[in-house]
C-alpha cells in the first residue's frame, strides 16, 4: 500500500509537466523583414505614412547597391475577425491619433485602459 502512495506522488508531478508541455498559443504569422502597419485607409498617403516610410522601408546602402530596410505592408481592418489576424503578424506597427474615431483610433484607445 505504501509504494502505491508513493507512486501515486511520483505521477502527479510528471502529469503536471507534460500537460505543460505544449503551447495552445497560435504561432506568428509573417516573413523576415516584412511588417504590416495597422492604419487607416484614408491615412495611407499622410505624412504619418510617408515618415513610416521612409523610417523603416527607407534604403541602406551596402557594397552592392541599395536595399529596403524592410518591406512594408499597410493594412486596415473593418471586422474584428480582421483585427485578430492581424495580431498574429511578426511585426506590426499600429499608427493612429487617440482621438480618431476610426477603426484603428478605437483599437488603440481599448488597449491604452
Amino acid at each position: 500500500m505504501k509504494i502505491f502512495k508513493q507512486l501515486f506522488l511520483l505521477a502527479i508531478p510528471v502529469l503536471f509537466l507534460i500537460s505543460c508541455d505544449g503551447d495552445y498559443r497560435k504561432e506568428a504569422q509573417g516573413q523576415f523583414g516584412h511588417v504590416t502597419v495597422v492604419m487607416d485607409s484614408t491615412k495611407w498617403d499622410s505624412e504619418v505614412a510617408n515618415a513610416i516610410r521612409s523610417t523603416f522601408g527607407g534604403k541602406i546602402e551596402y557594397f552592392l547597391g541599395f536595399e529596403p530596410r524592410f518591406t512594408l505592408a499597410f493594412k486596415d481592418f473593418d471586422t474584428n475577425e480582421e483585427l485578430e489576424n492581424l495580431k498574429f503578424n511578426k511585426n506590426v506597427i499600429v499608427a493612429a491619433p487617440i482621438d480618431s474615431e476610426s477603426n484603428v483610433g478605437q483599437f488603440i484607445r481599448s488597449t491604452s485602459q
